[in-house]
């Protein structure tokens, strides 16, 4: 029997622990780190979640263009971070040139970018939204539920990453 939150039991499978490469300036991903961090149960195939992933980074690389392209282009846009150098210098994204997100100064959290790790929060989020899509529940409305709470995680992670208020209607 399962309960809302949860998928059939099944026989765990070994999850892939390679590489998904991503698009030019966004960080790659990795199928078993998702699944450990997201809680994926084990019955799901790992090509089905390799699937997501890539469609979750699509949809987010997509939502986050115009960010890419105020960091990469910042002499010509005024995308200017200013923030300091070990040494206290100014600098700014310009003088820096990023590559990939990783390159842009961000606050860091446990030595992790804290950008990068919005990133990864709205990949993840959104990959395992369309997983709770495609697996059965007691009702399609616990289904939508879930799923809604995964993608409205995904909107303000990318919100945060664009600067922007993340906003959203609620029904009462």
């Amino acid at each position: 029997m399962t309960d809302s939150y949860s998928w059939t039991a099944a026989a765990a499978q070994q999850r892939d622990e390679t590489d998904v490469p991503n698009a030019e300036f966004w960080p790659g991903m990795n199928v078993a780190e998702f699944c450990r961090q997201y809680a994926v149960p084990g019955a799901l195939d790992n090509a089905m979640i390799k699937n997501a992933l890539i469609v979750a980074a699509a949809q987010t690389n997509r939502r986050l263009e115009p960010y890419k392209q105020r960091a990469l282009d910042a002499d010509q846009t005024g995308f200017v971070y200013w923030g300091t150098t070990d040494t206290g210098t100014a600098v700014s994204v310009d003088m820096l040139d990023p590559e990939t997100l990783a390159d842009i100064p961000a606050d860091t959290i446990a030595e992790n970018s804290v950008l990068v790790a919005q990133y990864y929060a709205a990949v993840y989020s959104t990959a395992m939204a369309r997983l709770i899509m495609m697996q059965p529940m007691q009702s399609d409305d616990d289904r939508a539920t879930v799923a809604a709470q995964y993608t409205a995680t995904a909107t303000a992670a990318v919100a945060e990453i664009n600067g922007e208020p993340a906003t959203g209607v609620y029904l009462i």
